[in-house]
Parts: structure tokens; C-alpha cells; sequence
């Protein structure tokens, strides 16, 4: 037999509004309750001000997310951090690849033909 997780706040329902609906509610209160990592400064300190409006107590940011929750993880989102931190990283160059292509050091300026002259 299946295993049910079980919210206490679903419990102020009773027997009204059927079984699947009061455990609709209680995982979305469940999820609204813990802990949430603001995506800027991945600090537990995001809180709830309107709907899918939040904000950052320790750094002040105000962004947008889902309704109940900000949408990503801590752990994705400091994930997606590091991984703009890689992509700013300039890779090695390659030295034998610049001797066998050398940048050019100046370009000819070639100019353009006179508009009254002809062309051949």
C-alpha cells in the first residue's frame, strides 16, 4: 500500500472539500513555508511579498518567481552561478596555433574610387 505524506495544516478542513484537493493545498503551503534562496546573493533570507512578487531582506533585491515558490533551488541556482563564472573565464590560448595563423598587425586602407571617375 502506497505511502501518503501528511500536512498538518490540512487538518483545519475536515471532512469538507474532498481528499485530493486538501492535499493540493497542503504541499503548496508545505512547499511556502521553507526555506528560500534569493538568486542573487543565495542567502536563505527571500521572503513572500505579494503574489509571485519577492524580496531580499539581506541584499534588497525585489524580483519575480512563481506564486508560492521563487522557481529554482538554491542548488540550481548556484549552480547557474558557477557556471556564469566559467563561461567568463578566458580559455589558454593556443601558442602554436597563433604561429601558424599570425593576426594581422595593420590594414591597408584601400580607397574607394571617385564617383565621377569610370570604371574599367
Amino acid at each position: 500500500m502506497a505511502t501518503l505524506t501528511r500536512y498538518p495544516s490540512i487538518k483545519r478542513f475536515g471532512a469538507r472539500y474532498g481528499r485530493r484537493v486538501k492535499y493540493k493545498v497542503g504541499k503548496v503551503e508545505e512547499e511556502r513555508r521553507q526555506s528560500t534562496a534569493c538568486p542573487y546573493c543565495l542567502k536563505d533570507k527571500a521572503r513572500r511579498i505579494s503574489t509571485g512578487i519577492w524580496e531580499c531582506t539581506k541584499c534588497d533585491n525585489k524580483f519575480t518567481g512563481r506564486a508560492y515558490v521563487i522557481g529554482k533551488t538554491a542548488q540550481a541556482a548556484k549552480e547557474q552561478v558557477e557556471m556564469e563564472i566559467v563561461d567568463d573565464v578566458e580559455p589558454e590560448k593556443d601558442e602554436e596555433l597563433e604561429k601558424a595563423v599570425p593576426a594581422p598587425t595593420s590594414y591597408k586602407h584601400v580607397p574607394k574610387p571617385d564617383q565621377g571617375e569610370e570604371q574599367e
